[in-house]
């Protein structure tokens, strides 16, 4: 039988994230209609801006409050938060996270940063119930008319390609990108995971035996993702 994991040692600091107060949301009790100056909520889950920690980004205009609430609920994830800030302009505030898995290191395995991102996700419905208005979680969810398009560049040194992912939100989503990757024998080597609000605009850095994608490679993993994630009519 494999050995029980051992417990961490780290202890987190007390976390401090004042942020601007939260406003009154206009909503008909009868029909249950939000106003549309509600902001869009966004979540950001970026592995390549920092060397030791993923980076979560969570945004809803200057409704998010302390958000304590998300701290706790990524630490029931077995994740270490080992800072936190809060950032405000034009009177809309983010709250930005430095996460590491217990033992230290990026979350860079994929159903953990899927289940990061619906922690987040659940935790503002909970807390901003607004937020379901904008979001593709929930009872009652609004759908995304957004057509899915599938971008592929070659990154700034040539070293890999830059693969951008934007389609409807949906639970589950970044397995089945990573899954459609696997499939052409494809690696990814880091990711971007950005929510916003009903739509999801990730981005994955990638290679194939090494290096970038050829453009035969390129048009593959095109044809790959878009057929996967909204079918054979919208192939190109």
């Amino acid at each position: 039988a494999a050995a029980p994991r051992a417990a961490a040692t780290r202890r987190r600091a007390p976390l401090r994230v004042p942020c601007a107060s939260s406003s009154a949301v206009e909503t008909d009790p009868e029909s249950g209609y939000v106003s549309d100056d509600l902001p869009t909520p966004q979540v950001i889950i970026d592995n390549t801006s920092d060397e030791a920690a993923t980076i979560v980004k969570v945004m809803f205009g200057d409704r998010l409050g302390l958000l304590l609430d998300t701290v706790e609920a990524m630490g029931d994830q077995d994740l270490d938060i080992v800072r936190a800030l809060c950032e405000t302009e034009d009177d809309k505030a983010s709250n930005v996270f430095y996460v590491t898995g217990l033992e230290g290191g990026k979350v860079t395995d994929p159903q953990r940063i899927e289940d990061l991102r619906l922690t987040v996700i659940n935790s503002m419905l909970q807390y901003h119930p607004e937020s379901g208005a904008k979001l593709n979680e929930g009872p009652n969810h609004p759908k995304s008319k957004e057509p899915t398009k599938v971008r592929i560049t070659t990154s700034d040194d040539g070293q890999c390609s830059r693969v951008r992912v934007r389609t409807p939100d949906r639970a589950g989503l970044l397995i089945d990108i990573i899954k459609t990757f696997k499939d052409v024998n494809v690696s990814v080597d880091s990711a971007e995971i950005d929510t916003e609000g009903l739509v999801a605009d990730d981005t994955f850095l990638v290679t194939y035996h090494g290096g970038p994608l050829d453009p035969n490679m390129a048009t593959l993993v095109q044809n790959a993702l878009t057929y996967y994630l909204c079918g054979l009519d919208q192939l190109e």
